[in-house]
């Protein structure tokens, strides 16, 4: 098991921080489009190797979920456009914090002390990454929280279809329903932006894609032979390794209210995944 933990959690660490660059001089939401498609290949590969094919198990549940990733990972590329990848990252990974509530209100599920603290220290991460970058800062902090919200939301649409079919084929039903979306988007408003993409910029979106959809498959296989208990804290705290990532090769200055925030948010997803 922790070979496929560690595996998601530096694959997905990595792709966060290769985001920026795979952006470089594209259109954010042509960029979530293509690293999509690759995502939506490598699922599909993984069904028809690892697992059985069915249409059976495609519903209403995976269609939201799908359009979740989509508006997700398209708030992602538009943060990045002027956010640090260390900040945008450590945000979006935050996202139990929907999920949590969502849970409760129509699960039946209850907040635990544990859980409360979890989502009173994320509460916290937001203003002090805002106050840390207060100037030049863009619409980053904006988007990312808009991604955060999204993630949590195909979390929790996710969940019911995993149940149902396994988390191979809910996995490949849910970037089908994003790459639907985004196809839409793109080949309605963003042809001349689609057109203009150069090969050595489809490379590195593909790649992006690629390694996005190896940790997923990671962690999938992860969850198969583990607690969800571990694996979910121990693979969310990838954005560690993201920020690592930025500091180094992206020069980013967090400051020490940013690391703060870095800090109380590894926390806050511990608690909150428990």
């Amino acid at each position: 098991m922790w070979f496929y933990v560690f595996a998601s959690f530096f694959l997905y660490g990595f792709a966060h921080f290769y985001r920026k660059t795979a952006l470089e001089g594209i259109d954010p939401l042509v960029a979530g489009f293509v690293e999509t498609i690759s995502q939506f290949l490598v699922a599909w590969l993984a069904v028809f190797a690892f697992s059985q094919l069915t249409l059976q198990g495609f519903s209403i549940e995976s269609v939201a979920a799908g359009f979740a990733v989509f508006a997700a990972s398209a708030c992602v590329f538009l943060a990045l456009r002027s956010g640090y990848v260390s900040s945008v990252s450590t945000v979006i990974n935050l996202n139990a914090l929907v999920s949590v509530p969502l849970a409760i209100a129509f699960l039946g599920e209850f907040l635990s002390l544990r859980a409360a603290a979890g989502v009173a220290l994320a509460i916290l991460v937001v203003p002090l990454f805002r106050s840390a970058r207060p100037a030049s800062s863009g619409n980053w902090l904006k988007y990312s929280l808009l991604a955060m919200f999204f993630f949590g939301v195909m979390n929790h649409f996710n969940a019911f279809v995993t149940r149902s079919i396994g988390a191979f084929l809910a996995y490949a039903f849910l970037m089908t329903s994003a790459a639907a979306f985004f196809s839409v988007l793109v080949f309605s408003r963003k042809t001349r932006e689609l057109h203009a993409l150069r090969f050595a910029s489809l490379e590195k979106l593909f790649f992006s894609g690629l390694v996005f959809a190896t940790a997923t498959l990671c962690m999938l296989k992860a969850f198969s032979l583990g607690p969800a208990s571990i694996v979910v804290p121990a693979v969310n705290l990838n954005f560690l390794v993201t920020a690592l990532l930025g500091v180094v090769f992206y020069k980013e200055a967090l400051g020490s209210r940013g690391l703060l925030a870095v800090a109380l948010a590894v926390v806050s997803v511990w608690l909150l995944a428990g």
